[in-house]
């Protein structure tokens, strides 16, 4: 099984939250984290080059927020089983939005900082969910993941598993979600928790890409 980088994209989150300079703005900052937040969720996720996947979440459409400890804000309406979606990750500062958006449709991904007229469109690889189930015994010893038992998060029983290398890390599944990630390196760690959670109809006006944004295609 083809397993996610979560490892190194920890690193590089942790790296800019915490070492940003001032110079940097806010925006750039979480337009550059948004993508590396989203390998957090799914460190074994098993990759297909067919373009679609019936379903990458258990849940055909619903709507989730999440909180971090670095104060980032993320929420997500999703499709199609997470097929369509629509992110935006931000901090809120008096009152406005500082952060970035994301639209996956039709086997792309668009990314744009909130208030930009440029962004990013890339092909985008759909993944499955997460399965640990399907994980082969050499990859079990080599990160050392284990199934700790469940746990309540934002009212959803979910399967605990914990990795102890390269970092220690706990990541809360339910239905294919992570519900809740923690991982610690040095003295710094990041938590992403789901603080809301609804399956529900999502309006298809939400996965419009939106007009007046030069999508630049790498």
């Amino acid at each position: 099984m083809k397993t996610k980088y979560i490892f190194c994209a920890l690193s590089s989150l942790a790296f800019m939250i915490f070492s940003c300079s001032g110079s940097t703005s806010k925006n750039t900052v979480i337009y550059n984290t948004t993508s590396v937040v989203k390998e957090m969720e799914a460190p074994f996720e098993e990759a297909t080059n067919q373009g679609t996947v019936k379903k990458i979440y258990e849940i055909k459409s619903g709507y989730m927020k999440i909180a971090s400890n670095m104060g980032l804000t993320r929420e997500i309406w999703f499709d199609d089983y997470g097929n369509k979606q629509y992110e935006e990750t931000y901090l809120a500062l008096g009152g406005f939005k500082q952060g970035a958006v994301i639209v996956i449709m039709d086997g792309y991904k668009y990314e744009y900082a909130i208030g930009s007229e440029t962004g990013n469109k890339t092909a985008y690889v759909i993944s499955a969910g997460h399965d640990y189930g399907k994980l082969t015994a050499a990859e079990i010893e080599k990160y050392g993941i284990k199934e700790l038992g469940k746990e309540t998060v934002a009212g959803k029983q979910c399967t605990v598993f914990s990795i102890e290398k390269p970092m220690q890390t706990k990541i809360w599944i339910w239905k294919g979600i992570s519900m809740k990630s923690a991982s610690s390196m040095g003295s710094n760690s990041i938590t992403l928790e789901v603080t809301e959670i609804r399956e529900e109809k999502v309006d298809q006006a939400k996965f419009i890409i939106p007009a007046g944004i030069d999508f630049r295609e790498k």
